[in-house]
């Protein structure tokens, strides 16, 4: 599956102003917004066990990842799906900024037992709900790969119909690796122009050798000549790296 958004996350938290476009819910007519339809109807397309959690990760930072994580909750959150949307980007935190919210007790306090439970958050999309990352740790692969994640993840799996994940990208740090090796199922994130066969394919392959399906890529940043406003989809079925 593949989106083309105009309007992607740079990674960098004081860039994230950029990336507030909820095409869904602002341009619902636009191609952008087709093409999450598309993904969305893609994955409820699949068994349940595969579309109930997942986590959405890119190969190298400014790709987009925590944009299009965004956009793929609020698709499902717009269909009348219950969702979680969890920032699980220990590391450079943006989700708080795309909803307009302070930065506040999240994900690391949950996991390092600091809250009894993880904090949640209403956002302006009607039956999306949010986990902040909370206060950057010293040790986010750690915490992410401790049981009490586990049990978060059973708690959230019962209350929710989708739990999304954003995460950090595969190459550099272990922390996507570690968080989708428990969540099992993986969507992956591509900026046009930018990301490389060969850095795809290394990320690809890295997430299946920690044994997680990777359901398909997001294409970011893709523009089409025929449109004025610079926003262009294709959506097709599930990525497949050569091995």
């Amino acid at each position: 599956m593949a989106v083309a958004p105009d309007r992607s996350e740079p990674e960098a938290p004081q860039r994230i102003e950029r990336g507030k476009l909820i095409v869904l819910r602002d341009r619902p007519q636009s191609p952008a917004a087709e093409a999450y339809r598309g993904v969305r109807t893609s994955l409820q397309l699949m068994p349940r066990e595969k579309q109930a959690a997942l986590v959405v990760t890119s190969p190298s930072a400014g790709d987009g990842k925590t944009y299009c994580a965004v956009n793929v909750a609020s698709a499902l959150a717009i269909a009348g799906k219950r969702v979680l949307l969890v920032g699980a980007d220990m590391r450079r935190p943006a989700l708080h900024n795309v909803f307009g919210l302070q930065q506040g007790e999240g994900l690391s306090e949950f996991l390092a037992e600091q809250t009894s439970d993880a904090p949640v958050a209403e956002t302006n999309i009607a039956s999306l709900q949010l986990v902040q990352s909370g206060r950057i740790p010293p040790n986010p692969s750690e915490l992410l790969g401790a049981a009490r994640f586990a049990e978060g993840l059973v708690a959230w799996r019962a209350a929710y119909d989708h739990i999304i994940f954003d995460t950090t990208p595969v190459l550099g740090v272990t922390d996507a690796l570690v968080l989708a090796q428990q969540v099992g199922r993986a969507l992956v994130v591509v900026r046009a122009g930018r990301t490389t066969d060969r850095v795809l394919r290394r990320a690809v392959e890295h997430l299946r050798s920690a044994g997680v399906d990777v359901l398909g890529v997001i294409l970011n940043g893709h523009r089409a000549p025929s449109e004025a406003y610079g926003t262009y989809a294709y959506a097709y079925p599930s990525f497949q790296a050569e091995r």
